[in-house]
């Protein structure tokens, strides 16, 4: 889906809303992998698996929100970012690596990367806490 996104402009609400619109998403993917967790025959694995696939759609979800900032405003970023390099500085955010070639200049791309950096933190850690705490309340119920 990310592939066939549109990297047309779009106006610093539609940024809003596109933030917006990712976070519910994690919200949505971790309710779901929770009650995956719960269902589980393995639900540690399955723990893992949905940890693995929130920050996958973490790095996603904001890679779709660089792409038409981007497009909307040419001095956003350091560059201009295509599909690959929106991914590419998602991914650099996600992982705090900021290998600094592609940097956020304009206020609306500063506040996005800065929600970015804030949902990392809280699904890597309270979302990994939530899924493993479910997966330890239900390998209790089976033993």
């Amino acid at each position: 889906a990310y592939a066939i996104t549109p990297g047309e402009p779009t106006a610093s609400f539609q940024v809003t809303v596109r933030v917006a619109l990712a976070l519910l998403i994690v919200a949505v993917a971790t309710a779901i992998a929770a009650r995956s967790v719960w269902n589980a025959d393995y639900p540690a694995l399955r723990a893992f698996e949905g940890i693995a696939a929130l920050v996958v759609i973490l790095v996603v979800g904001f890679a779709a929100v660089y792409l038409p900032t981007s497009a909307s405003d040419p001095d956003a970023f350091s560059e201009g970012l295509d599909h690959i390099s929106a991914l590419y500085f998602s991914m650099t955010t996600a992982l705090t690596v900021g290998f600094g070639d592609i940097a956020p200049q304009s206020n609306p791309a500063r506040i996005a990367v800065m929600v970015q950096m804030v949902a990392n933190v809280v699904v890597i850690s309270v979302a990994a806490k939530l899924l493993m705490g479910v997966a330890r309340r239900r390998s209790r119920t089976t033993d």
